[in-house]
Parts: C-alpha cells; sequence; structure tokens
C-alpha cells in the first residue's frame, strides 16, 4: 500500500471521527455557525477521496505517455491540428532531435500537398467516433523534406484533461518501394507474355491449369479461365494424350530442378492440325504441391516441311509411289516377318513395254502422265498391304506377303490386263505393257539385293523373249551377257551409295 493512500485513509478517518467529538463540545452555536462547520467537515472527508482519484489519473497518464514510446510505430496527439505529444518513433520520423521540433507545430506542416483533405476527413470522424478505427495512407514530409509513406490510424483520447486525437503513423515506405518494384516487373512480365508467341502455362500435379499466358487466346480462339479447374490433357488430341501424360509423370517425378522434357503433340483442334513442342520443367513448392511450367510454341508449318521431306525422300514426287530408299526399308521389313512367321514373298520387277517411243514423240510432260496413270493402275491391281514402288524411269516394283507361287500367275494377268488398256494422251490413244521379272522368297534369296538382283534378270528375259507375260527367276535362265547395261546393278550402285 502505497504512503500516499496510507495518508488520505488516515485523513478520511479523523475526518469522519472528529466531527461527533467536536460537536458534544460545541452545542451552543448558533445555527450559521454549525452549517459552516458541517460543511468543513464534509469537505475534510471528501478531499481526500477527489486527491487520490486525482493522483491515481495522473499517474496512468504518466504511465500511458510513458508506454506509447515502446510502440514501434510513430505515435502522435494533436488537438485542434496542433501537436501536443509525440512518442519517440514519431519525432526521429519527423525529422526531429527532440520533441521541442515538433510540439506545437500544426499536424499538416508535415502533410504531403494533396493529403490535406484526407487527413481533415479522417480526423473528423474520429473526433465524432461515428465509425471504429481504419487505417487510410498519407505521404508525410519531414522536416529535412524527405517523404514518408505511412498507413495511419487514429482513435480519441482526453489527454492532459482535454479531448485530443491519437494517431499511430506506420511507416510503410520500403514496403511501398517493394509493391511498385513489383508492379514494374510484374508490367514487364504482362508486356512479355501478351507478346510472344510462346505460350506460357503453369499446371498443378494434378494437370489443372493454374496459370495460362494471354497468347493462348490467339491458339485457340478463346482465353483459358484459370478458375474453371480445366484440364491441360483436355486441350492435347486424344492420339496424342498418352504420350503426353507419360512425359508429364516423368517430369513430376524427377528430383533435377535443370531438366526439363520435351514432346511434340496435336492440339485437340476438330477443324486445323496444330502441332505444338512442348517443353515441361518441374517447379519445387516447399509449402504446396509440385507445378509444371510448360512451354509450347507452334510448329504446324514445320511439321508439314518435315512431312514435305520425308515424302521427298522417301516417295516419288511425280507418282506418290515409295522410291528406292522406301523400297528398301519395307522390303527388309516384311523378310523379318517371313522369317519369323514362315511366310513367302513374291518380287516383281516391271519394265513398260512401249514407253521410251510414247516419250520421245509425245514429249516428257505425256510421259509423265503415262506414269501416273500406270502407277495408279497397279495400286488398283493389288491389295493395300502390298507394295508398289517406283525406281526410275519405267521401272517398278510390287512385293507381296503371304502370296503362293499357284497365285503368280493370277496377279500377273490381272497387272497386263490393266497395265495393257490404251491411254489418251491429247487426241490419240497410246498404250504400253508391262515385262514382269518374278522372284520368290525363300526359293530365290533371302536377302533385299538377291530377291531383286534375280527379278530384274527374269524381268530382262521376260522383255526379250517376248512369247511370255512375265517369267520367274531359275538358276537355268542365261547370263546376262552386257551387264554394264543391266538396270539392277545401276539401281544397287545408287541404294549402296
Amino acid at each position: 500500500m502505497s504512503k500516499k493512500l496510507i495518508i488520505i485513509l488516515v485523513i478520511t478517518v479523523i475526518g469522519g471521527l472528529l466531527p461527533t467529538f467536536i460537536s458534544s463540545f460545541i452545542l451552543s452555536l448558533d445555527r450559521m455557525t454549525k452549517l459552516m462547520f458541517d460543511l468543513f467537515f464534509s469537505l475534510l472527508i471528501i478531499g481526500p477521496i477527489i486527491l487520490y482519484l486525482f493522483f491515481t489519473l495522473q499517474k496512468r497518464e504518466e504511465e500511458s505517455v510513458n508506454l506509447i514510446n515502446y510502440i514501434p510505430d510513430g505515435v502522435v496527439i494533436q488537438k485542434d491540428q496542433k501537436i501536443v505529444g509525440a512518442n519517440e518513433r514519431s519525432i526521429k520520423m519527423l525529422g526531429g532531435k527532440n520533441e521541442n521540433d515538433i510540439i506545437g507545430k500544426s499536424v499538416y506542416e508535415f502533410i504531403n500537398q494533396g493529403d490535406e483533405k484526407s487527413l481533415a476527413t479522417h480526423n473528423k470522424l474520429v473526433s465524432n467516433n461515428n465509425e471504429p478505427p481504419k487505417f487510410f495512407e498519407q505521404t508525410l514530409v519531414n522536416l529535412q523534406g524527405e517523404e514518408i509513406e505511412v498507413e495511419v490510424t487514429g482513435v480519441p483520447i482526453v489527454y492532459k484533461g482535454e479531448k485530443c486525437i491519437l494517431t499511430i503513423d506506420r511507416d510503410v515506405t520500403e514496403k511501398k518501394i517493394y509493391e511498385r518494384e513489383l508492379q514494374e516487373v510484374q508490367a514487364k512480365y504482362e508486356l512479355i507474355t501478351d507478346n510472344m508467341h510462346d505460350f506460357i502455362a503453369v499446371i498443378s500435379s494434378k494437370g489443372v491449369i493454374e496459370y495460362a499466358s494471354p497468347s493462348h487466346e490467339r491458339l485457340l480462339g478463346y482465353q483459358i479461365d484459370e478458375s474453371q479447374n480445366n484440364f491441360i490433357l483436355d486441350s492435347i488430341h486424344p492420339n496424342d494424350q498418352a504420350d503426353f501424360k507419360k512425359v508429364l509423370e516423368e517430369v513430376l517425378l524427377t528430383s533435377d530442378l535443370n531438366s526439363g522434357k520435351r514432346i511434340d503433340c496435336r492440339l485437340n483442334d476438330h477443324e486445323n492440325e496444330t502441332w505444338l513442342e512442348v517443353e515441361m520443367i518441374k517447379v519445387f513448392n516447399e509449402n504446396q504441391d509440385d507445378q509444371v511450367l510448360i512451354i509450347s510454341r507452334e510448329i504446324s508449318e514445320r511439321k508439314a516441311l518435315e512431312d514435305k521431306l520425308k515424302l521427298m525422300a522417301y516417295y516419288d514426287d511425280l507418282t506418290n509411289l515409295p522410291n528406292r530408299k522406301m523400297l528398301e526399308t519395307s522390303l527388309k521389313s516384311s523378310l523379318s516377318r517371313a522369317r519369323r512367321f514362315e511366310h513367302n514373298i513374291i518380287v516383281m520387277f516391271i519394265d513398260l513395254n512401249g514407253f521410251k517411243e510414247i516419250n520421245d514423240q509425245h514429249g516428257h510432260d505425256a510421259g509423265d502422265r503415262i506414269l501416273e496413270i500406270v502407277a495408279e493402275r497397279f495400286l488398283n491391281c493389288v491389295r493395300e498391304e502390298d507394295v508398289v514402288a517406283r525406281l526410275g524411269g519405267d521401272e517398278f516394283v510390287i512385293f507381296l506377303e503371304e502370296t503362293g507361287d499357284m497365285e503368280i500367275e493370277s496377279v500377273v494377268q490381272r497387272l497386263h490386263n490393266h497395265i495393257s488398256k490404251p491411254i489418251t494422251i491429247g487426241q490419240e490413244e497410246v498404250q504400253v505393257s508391262p515385262s514382269i521379272g518374278v522372284s520368290t522368297y525363300p526359293d530365290h534369296g533371302d536377302h533385299v539385293e538377291d530377291l531383286l538382283n534375280k527379278a530384274d534378270h527374269a524381268m530382262y528375259y521376260a522383255k526379250h523373249d517376248k512369247k511370255e507375260l512375265y517369267q520367274v527367276y531359275h538358276e537355268e535362265l542365261p547370263e546376262i551377257q552386257d551387264i554394264g547395261k543391266n538396270p539392277i546393278s545401276k539401281l544397287f550402285n545408287q541404294l549402296m551409295k
């Protein structure tokens, strides 16, 4: 118990007992004197209570003033727009060395031009106590002319017996700098993503699109709504979804930050065949599921060019039939299957009779037209799984899998009937016919070169014999005298290059 409180209690007790003792000795006093006497002793009783309350309030006010010095934000007490109190943080913030540099000045001396109205409106609301305190932003200017961005709130208080406003100023200058830098970075990022040709997306580990760059609108015709739980696989062509999903799973399982995987796939576009080159990179997150960054670019033109180059490399550009390289590759594959499943292969080497004369007489355009028509007729004579190839000039090769020796004659007859039909060139009808040499697997060899060489050997004699529609190779066939003129030697010289 404090000494002040003990003294006040003693005075109060004495003040309460003293009138009782004194009144017995001064009964003869007149009424006015007695009234004054009672008033005196009433004050003697109430006075100590008033003093106690005064000392207590004074102490609490001093404690409150000391307490605000521990607040990390700036605290200013103002009355009628004048600063009447400030904590150490506020003094430093406003550029003062001590409170004498701040006390007595108008708060508007420290407000950036243009923010006065918002402060006046806030103070009015606080004074009227119309709504709970809330933060608003303003810019302070300290005594050195430096600008400080702050968040401000205020509450009404009684300070030194007078109604005042206590404002709390939270320095957010660094925060605002970071926000502006972030906005600048974001603006640059949006400028890049809005104008880039690549398509950037971020997906969750479950394949849900969480971000899609605006460039997707150019590709898809609409902007992806990240809030609608769109799955990335829905954008991929059904025939490519399995491969895409496999690569995505491999990326999610990796622990290498620098590794990424690529895949070419088609967009799920019913109207066009749009090809994309897609790179997937894992994004590691400590506190949430991992994500995958997807960078895509359209490669439809490149794919079309690749297909064209592939067609040029493996197909004859006049007839669109497989060329020498494609013939060799296809026949090797067929031989592998034939060995495994023990079935035979028929190889037919074909040369057109009468083609050279037509070409010389009617020109190369007419010759090309003859070759196109003959190629189409060949295709109409065989099964879909059979292969028809053009070696060059008027030389063709047909090979048929799982076709027996007994079927050779019927196939040859069908070819001869179709190829020998007249062809109209301009106003004139012309005609070519096939000379056909035949070799079979496994009877005449088990390598591409053996089968083609022997089929060509047989065709050579069928062409010169002119009595038979075709010739099947056999060992008794005479040797070709002029080997340098043998077309097969030219063929395999080219194949072996």
